[in-house]
């Protein structure tokens, strides 16, 4: 890994980025940079700048504000802020350091100067031994690592065409990383995984695609801060690590297996994840509605990588479309692949605590709705039911912009028959689903297996 400080620039003029970008990296720092506060607050949560040099005047969110939200976080110590500004009035230079900047320079002032200031700030972090921002198992991109802004892909500067789409280099040539929102592109986990590809982000995670340096595969790589998430008093690296050893006892194929827990700093973890080609089931019913057929059989596919975690303790929570990965086979028809568990596992033989309302609303059982302590996998047979309706239907049983409506009417309310929304629905597969979707959890299937079994039976039956 690279033992160069990691700074971070924010100013909204590109002239005076690719100055300090020259400036830096001829003084063997180093950079990012970014036009705005937004993205400058993000790279601080997500890559840890050793230091932050930062201008006041920008439109939106301002330098002075982006100092108070980083101040909210991490002390002067921690994560040094200078100011870089053109503003020569004393009450800027007085607001600035009263809002616990550490110092503040003129853009006016030689380069020198500026160097000089950062070299003060790494020396004091280096003397009182403030931890590093920068994660341990994580490395720098290289300073002029590119992408392809179609497909978020890393591509060699010189490539003419993305490795992943084929488009053309634009005119401009590909975009930098530095400066963008995928900061974590083009970097190496652990001196193994090497993230090449933006597939995702969440509230508090961003998935990568990745390549395993050693091995020479493809895998996934889930990052999560779970500080700014409702998780964060119950995970630690055990608790990752256990469940990643339960999820490894999952016989079924139709669960994405983890391959590595990484700690990368406290509240940080990556998750290494085998790699599943094809695309969400979010998005294939957004391009079309399966049949009643692929309907029965991806259903079953979900419920027997269901069944096979429930086998080993582990429950679900958060079945939903976005959380299942559909491949294509080469002879024809599909695959589905969950991901994405939760992360409280029980102890063997217990239900699952869940101490708070995890899941989806939309997705989300009559008992998490009302954040009942004590569930089963009979909560997962309910959002399985949920997917297959709307597979069938092309909408979830019940849906609203208010997320709360959503909650009280998965408690309070029968949906509608699917026949409503489409003709011909098998009577079959409606009484299967709406079995699934009882409000009460012992009124549904004890268990997956024998929802899978009834299934298997309807599906030979139609094709007799």
């Amino acid at each position: 890994m690279s033992d160069a400080p990691y700074i971070l620039v924010v100013d909204d003029d590109p002239a005076m980025l690719a100055l300090h970008e020259v400036t830096l990296r001829g003084a063997g720092y180093a950079s990012k940079c970014v036009l705005n506060g937004t993205d400058a607050l993000a790279d601080v949560e997500w890559c840890r700048p050793d230091v932050v040099i930062l201008d006041i005047n920008m439109p939106g969110m301002d330098g002075l504000e982006v100092l108070a939200r980083i101040r909210e976080r991490f002390t002067m110590l921690e994560l040094p802020v200078v100011m870089v500004t053109g503003r020569v009035e004393p009450e800027y230079m007085i607001d600035a350091l009263g809002s616990g900047a550490n110092d503040y320079v003129l853009k006016a002032a030689p380069r020198e100067v500026l160097l000089a200031k950062l070299r003060i700030q790494l020396e004091l972090i280096k003397q009182v031994g403030a931890p590093s921002r920068r994660p341990a198992e994580m490395e720098v991109a290289e300073q002029d690592a590119r992408f392809c802004a179609g497909f978020l892909t890393v591509v060699p500067k010189s490539v003419n065409h993305c490795p992943d789409c084929n488009a053309p280099m634009p005119s401009p040539g590909w975009p930098g990383i530095a400066g963008s929102s995928y900061g974590w592109l083009g970097r190496t986990l652990s001196g193994k995984y090497k993230l090449d590809r933006f597939l995702g982000r969440g509230i508090a995670a961003q998935v990568y695609r990745a390549r395993d340096i050693r091995l020479d595969r493809l895998l996934a790589v889930k990052l999560v801060d779970y500080r700014t998430s409702d998780f964060a008093s119950l995970v630690n690296r055990e608790r990752l690590e256990a469940e990643a050893l339960a999820m490894a006892k999952i016989e079924s194929p139709h669960v994405v297996k983890i391959v590595e827990v990484l700690e990368l700093r406290d509240g940080m973890f990556a998750l290494v994840m085998d790699f599943v080609r094809g695309q969400t089931l979010r998005q294939l019913l957004g391009a079309s509605r399966p049949s009643y057929d692929e309907t029965l059989d991806l259903g079953i596919q979900i419920a027997r990588g269901l069944a096979a975690a429930h086998a080993v303790g582990l429950v679900h929570r958060d079945v939903k479309p976005a959380n299942v990965m559909v491949s294509e086979l080469e002879g024809g028809g599909r695959f589905a692949h969950l991901v994405d568990f939760g992360i409280v596992r029980p102890a063997a033989g217990d239900p699952v605590s869940t101490r708070f309302v995890v899941g989806t609303p939309t997705y989300m059982s009559p008992e998490q709705a009302c954040g009942l302590d004590e569930v089963d996998g009979r909560l997962d047979q309910y959002s399985l039911g949920c997917l297959m309706y709307e597979m069938v239907c092309g909408r979830p049983p019940f849906d609203d912009h208010d997320p709360n409506v959503v909650l009280r009417r998965q408690v309070l309310e029968q949906p509608k028959p699917m026949g409503k929304y489409r003709r011909g629905v098998p009577e079959a597969l409606e009484s299967l689903v709406a079995r699934m979707l009882e409000k009460r959890a012992e009124e549904r299937f004890a268990t997956l297996e024998i929802f899978i079994r009834q299934a298997i039976a309807e599906h030979e039956k139609r094709h007799d």
